[in-house]
């Protein structure tokens, strides 16, 4: 048999190439900026939650039904809540599940995280 190839080196090694030719993703991406995530509730309305992901103390926003709300992050065993200062609104989620209170609703609506 003859010497192996380099074909299949090289192309291993240029295959690398391109993969650490592509500039790495910037470490503030997501961490240093407020995060807005959607979701859709049993309703077909829309809530928006934006919050800085990095400052638990900062308020965040709610929006649902073209009304914005300053929420708080309250205490939570599980998942991620929110409150107004009036205690008129409330979030929960967990993971792609949430549920909004609103004081004039006597249930909470469920919604989900849209992607």
């Amino acid at each position: 048999m003859g010497a192996p190839t380099l074909l299949p080196v090289l192309m291993l090694l240029t295959a690398a190439g391109a993969v650490l030719a592509q500039p790495p993703e910037p470490a503030s991406v997501g961490r240093d900026r407020p995060l807005t995530t959607t979701w859709l509730c049993e309703n077909e309305r829309s809530v928006l939650l934006n919050f800085h992901p990095r400052r638990p103390s900062e308020a965040a926003w709610l929006t649902y039904a073209g009304t914005r709300v300053a929420v708080e992050r309250t205490r939570s065993a599980s998942g991620v809540s929110f409150a107004s200062a009036d205690g008129r609104l409330t979030w929960h989620e967990k993971g792609d599940e949430a549920a909004l209170q609103l004081a004039d609703l006597p249930e909470p609506l469920r919604c989900r995280r849209q992607r």
